[in-house]
């Protein structure tokens, strides 16, 4: 479902941090209603959460249904490292 919000995505990370997801979930972020991984229902949920937004100008967003489970992507590998170091950082301010 990632890949089909835009031709221009062609790397997907899917994560486990509890410290990002919690992070997200609590703050303003882009995230799926609880609803199980890997299933219709979530794809539904990836599709609604862009309707109204171009998916490369916030490529992550947490899956509220999948414990710990956070998906960011891009054109290129590189953004996807870049986002996830500053995801990193950001946690690291609340401490």
């Amino acid at each position: 479902s990632v890949y089909s919000l835009s031709p221009k995505i062609k790397y997907i990370a899917h994560i486990h941090s509890k410290p990002i997801w919690s992070m997200m979930l609590k703050g303003n972020y882009l995230k799926t209603e609880p609803v199980p991984y890997g299933t219709k229902e979530m794809a539904k949920e990836v599709k609604r959460i862009y309707e109204n937004i171009y998916p490369l100008e916030k490529p992550l967003f947490a899956m509220a249904g999948h414990e710990d489970g956070v998906m960011l992507f891009g054109e290129k590998i590189d953004e996807i490292l870049s986002k996830t170091d500053r995801l990193l950082k950001e946690i690291n301010c609340f401490h």
